[in-house]
């Protein structure tokens, strides 16, 4: 009995541990639409995520949620982050209420 559920406790733990960032949409650029003055989002070729200000190298998506052990703000600082976001089909993101969209042309981003 103990070994089963212990087949089962690691069989339960490995969606969690496993890599997510093919969850995200194309690297690029994202911009906030209606004119909201708000920072864009970064998708990385690496995987990597620039957001609220942060540059997250290794992120985990699950559940609407983005969570990263360890981003860098300015000045250096590590801290880890977890926050709202929410990858749609089409590739655009919803995050603090917020649509973003990709954004190929100019930047900065425009402001409507």
């Amino acid at each position: 009995m103990r070994t089963v559920l212990s087949i089962a406790l690691a069989a339960l733990a490995v969606p969690a541990a496993a890599d997510t960032t093919w969850l995200l949409p194309q690297a690029g650029v994202f911009c906030p639409t209606n004119g909201e003055q708000v920072l864009p989002i970064v998708v990385m070729e690496n995987g990597g995520l620039g957001i609220d200000g942060l540059g997250c190298r290794a992120v985990r998506l699950s559940h609407g949620r983005v969570t990263s052990a360890r981003c860098y703000a300015n000045g250096g600082n590590v801290v880890p982050y977890d926050t709202d976001l929410l990858v749609f089909p089409s590739g655009a993101m919803l995050h603090d209420n917020v649509l973003f969209r990709r954004w190929k042309g100019r930047l900065p981003c425009p402001a409507d």
